[in-house]
């Protein structure tokens, strides 16, 4: 039994080798850390998610916004779709 505080969410940020940041909901995640973060670590990882946050936010408007043409794959993806067999 965990001693710890109880939250009703939790995630985990962390930052790769490569310097991408990567933000999962599965807290247990088996990772091995190089250094113990800083300050300007946490303030640089939340400022990168921000930001692919409103890059994704902005994609899916300009596709709602954006209508697709109908191609014949379409149509018969979305015929195949609407009978269950996709």
């Amino acid at each position: 039994m965990s001693n710890g505080p109880k939250v009703e969410t939790a995630f985990l940020v962390y930052k790769e080798v490569n310097g991408g940041y990567v933000a999962v909901t599965d807290i247990e995640v088996d990772a091995t850390q190089d250094r113990k973060a800083t300050k300007q670590d946490v303030k640089m990882a939340c400022m990168d998610l921000l930001d692919a946050i409103k890059t994704q936010a902005m994609i899916e408007a300009l596709k709602s916004a954006t209508p697709i043409p109908e191609t014949p794959s379409s149509s018969i993806r979305e015929a195949l779709t609407d009978r269950g067999i996709l």
